[in-house]
């Protein structure tokens, strides 16, 4: 019986590493994906002569600030997915959304960001409480988002308004496009109902 011979050895360690890397690079790599908010579709509406609107960054619960995706998969359990991800910060990218929205209404002068906050007749402040993918019933998957929208005047620390706000709206399947068409048709409601909030508080002409 014959071993081999240390040479041997020297050349078909490098061999196998090379085969090895091989096999890796062959299999299909897994491609991230990244969404955002989709600008609001059709003609706006012109400015109107109501109050100009700050809407700073939103504050985010801990749970779902970050940019992959969350699927609710139990009464507790939740499942992050890191090749599902938003294109920014969901801070910025539902507050960003939020004033695409209000701006579309018509019903504000001028729709804005965090520099406008002491000069702005109105501060929308949000607070994302949850935002995900409800995926606990297999045959009935829905996007979920829920916030808290408080409304104060310019350089005024005290509420005008106040009020929490939930969407749960069904999606065809399990997708990450379904579920941002998911959030974004739930924002669009609740930018509704806000404008129609403020609008019943006299907030708006």
């Amino acid at each position: 019986m014959t071993t081999p011979s240390g040479s041997a050895r020297a050349w078909r360690a490098p061999l196998l590493v090379a085969l090895l890397l091989a096999g890796c690079t062959s299999r299909p790599s897994l491609v991230r994906e990244r969404f955002a908010f989709p600008p609001v579709a059709g003609q706006t509406a012109a400015p109107g002569s109501g109050p100009v609107l700050a809407v700073p960054p939103a504050e985010v619960a801990a749970a779902f600030d970050r940019i992959s995706f969350v699927y609710r998969t139990g009464e507790a359990s939740y499942e992050t997915d890191p090749y599902a991800q938003l294109l920014a910060s969901p801070r910025d990218l539902v507050a960003e959304a939020l004033r695409d929205r209000l701006r579309a209404t018509g019903r504000f002068r001028l729709v804005t960001g965090r520099r406008a906050e002491r000069t702005a007749d109105l501060v929308l402040a949000i607070e994302v409480g949850s935002m995900h993918g409800d995926f606990r019933d297999r045959s009935a998957p829905a996007a979920v988002l829920s916030l808290r929208a408080t409304a104060s005047r310019g350089g005024e620390e005290t509420p005008v308004l106040s009020k929490g706000y939930e969407e749960r709206v069904p999606i065809p399947a399990r997708r990450p496009e379904a579920l941002v068409a998911g959030w974004d048709a739930a924002l669009t409601a609740i930018a509704a109902e806000v404008v129609a909030d403020l609008s019943a508080a006299g907030l708006l002409p």
